[in-house]
């Protein structure tokens, strides 16, 4: 036994990361099945049924293993920081707690399941990326991620070239004025809120110089992603895109890591926008503002909302089962635009609070981290950091309740709060530069 040990380590070791990849990758392409599906709610931009996905799987599988190691390796088997997770609790805690709001509890439960998958995501990356070489290995993965979905996209576009592969399909919106593409991530606005961050994440391990390994993909990430994200058509996430854009400039500049990549990087986005930039122009100008109209129109409907009920909300999921007392469903009849009127309408003002201090406790923990990074882990640290500041940016413009945002969501606040766990073994070595 005492023999076999170390190759049984191996294995389970392969096979966590196996399974952490999966539940990594399977956010972009959602590889799921629903349970007691509602067509009606999903129309209206609820969670539509109970989603038992790819990701579920690997969840169970990590826990399972966590479990096995803690029953026989006690001593040496990480613990939760429980502490780093209070901010994060709180906030499912008063979410779960609005569920006694709701007149639909099934529909509530559908979302819930989806913020516990993604609190569980959270949960194990802040107690197992531990080591640079865990980080690297995470944004490793999303960068293959970010490769697939630009390549499927571009595919799409100008190979006319569709994936339809067991329950996995690419999307195209067909518009009066253009089509938007949207690979594997379901709607286009969906698209730009996953590849926006993605692509930050990427440029910056492309311009900040990272690991030879990672090298190698980040080039192809970045100049299929920055395709990929025009063609969505998504002002959302290029406003959030440009804002942290500028965050990610400013700090790599702050540490002297410009260099003649940020020509390389200035050269595709000229080609971008020589060849783009004439509907990307169209898209601000020509079908704005409808769009904007019915947006404002969606948030003053959930301002009615809840003024009614301000406290603990309409439950869960239950936006869309009361959309129909405040408006008629007739044009773009839709959840609220806005991740923070959506909150504070399903869940109270005790949630909404929660989810902004949540917020600000991991965006400081990003300035935290980016700050006392080694040189070394600094590209990836400084890329979750203006990532999840996007995310947060393009929460003003989408509402955050699929599956897809919401797990990216929670990754990117575990490898936010991982990094900052980390920041202590490099605070010296920062302090002598």
């Amino acid at each position: 036994l005492a023999a076999a040990l170390p190759f049984v380590a191996v294995l389970v070791g392969g096979l966590k990361r196996l399974l952490l990849a999966i539940a990594v990758l399977n956010i972009s392409f959602n590889w799921d099945v629903n349970f007691a599906y509602d067509y009606d709610a999903a129309s209206l931009g609820a969670v539509g049924g109970f989603s038992f996905s790819l990701t579920t799987v690997a969840l169970l599988g990590l826990y399972a293993l966590w479990l096995a190691d803690l029953l026989a390796r006690p001593e040496s088997t990480p613990r939760p920081p429980f502490r780093w997770a209070v901010p994060a609790t709180l906030y499912v805690a008063l979410t779960a707690l609005s569920l006694f709001a709701a007149d639909d509890r099934q529909l509530s439960l559908f979302e819930l399941a989806i913020v516990l998958q993604g609190f569980l995501l959270f949960v194990y990356v802040v107690t197992f990326v531990r080591t640079e070489r865990d980080v690297r290995f995470v944004v490793g993965t999303l960068l293959l991620a970010l490769v697939v979905q630009g390549a499927l996209i571009v595919s799409t576009r100008y190979l006319g070239v569709d994936l339809q592969l067991a329950g996995l399909a690419t999307r195209t919106d067909v518009t009066d004025a253009r089509n938007r593409f949207a690979g594997t991530l379901g709607g286009p606005n969906g698209a730009g809120s996953y590849l926006a961050p993605m692509l930050l994440l990427a440029i910056s391990v492309f311009v900040a110089r990272a690991g030879k390994a990672r090298h190698r993909l980040a080039p192809v990430a970045v100049a299929l992603g920055s395709v990929a994200l025009v063609l969505t058509f998504s002002r959302g996430a290029w406003l959030s895109f440009a804002v942290a854009l500028v965050v990610l400039i400013a700090v790599v500049a702050a540490r002297g890591g410009v260099s003649g990549r940020i020509l390389a990087l200035a050269a595709l986005a000229t080609v971008v926008a020589l060849a783009l930039g004439g509907a990307v122009a169209d898209r601000f100008t020509s079908d704005g503002t409808q769009t904007v109209d019915a947006r404002a129109s969606l948030f003053d409907t959930s301002v009615e909302v809840i003024r009614d009920h301000p406290f603990l909300g309409v439950g869960p999921n239950n936006f869309a089962l009361v959309l129909p007392s405040y408006r008629e469903l007739t044009g773009y009849a839709y959840i609220p635009h806005n991740k923070f009127a959506l909150v504070w309408a399903e869940a109270g003002i005790g949630a909404l609070l929660a989810f902004v201090a949540l917020l600000l406790v991991l965006l400081w923990r990003a300035w935290v981290a980016v700050r006392v990074a080694n040189r070394t882990l600094f590209p990836y640290a400084a890329g979750v950091a203006v990532a999840f500041l996007a995310l947060c940016v393009n929460m003003n413009f989408e509402p955050f309740n699929g599956q897809m945002q919401t797990q990216l969501f929670w990754l990117l606040a575990g490898l936010v709060t991982a990094l900052w766990g980390m920041r202590r073994p490099h605070a010296r070595e920062v302090a002598r530069a």
